[in-house]
């Protein structure tokens, strides 16, 4: 996907400075930003609640919630979550600068991984599913796992599980 940028002129929101658009989904948009306090890069996963069941509205919510309360090494960190109006609901989450998971597999094109890569992965991500075990409405997909930079994996945006198709 290409990245969207802004105008020259930064947009300011809520404490954020918004840079680019980095993804979009069937609810709405994942932006990058940079918090102006701490300075820190950001992701604004933005919701359009407008365009949503009520449903899939206390979805979002519920995954804030859960977002904000949950604290591991290995689950990506939360920051805050704001609504404008009635439009759109915010989620700010750490940023990963390596990507997902998704599609790190995507762009090996079927190379096989390395079986030293796999098990360390497989054992991040049990850790952060054992700290999840609290939250028993959780599921992930691999476009919720996320590496920074220093190739620590985190999960990230959970899915409240009441809201998968059977």
């Amino acid at each position: 996907m290409a990245l969207q940028k802004l105008s020259s002129k930064p947009k300011t929101l809520r404490g954020f400075e918004l840079s680019m658009v980095i993804g979009k989904g069937s609810y709405g948009e994942v932006w990058l930003a940079r918090h102006i306090k701490d300075k820190r890069p950001y992701v604004l996963k933005k919701i359009n609640l407008k365009s949503t069941s009520d449903k899939e509205r206390r979805a979002a919510e519920q995954e804030a919630r859960l977002l904000s309360n949950l604290k591991h090494p290995n689950i990506v960190t939360y920051k805050d979550s704001f609504q404008t109006g009635e439009r759109y609901l915010y989620i700010a989450m750490q940023y990963c600068e390596g990507g997902d998971l998704y599609t790190l597999l995507k762009e090996r094109k079927g190379k096989v991984l390395e079986e030293k890569q796999v098990v360390e992965w497989f054992i991040q991500i049990a850790m952060a599913l054992q700290q999840s075990f609290g939250h028993p409405k959780i599921s992930i997909n691999t476009s919720n796992y996320g590496e920074t930079n220093m190739k620590h994996h985190h999960l990230d945006s959970y899915t409240p599980r009441d809201n998968l198709n059977p």
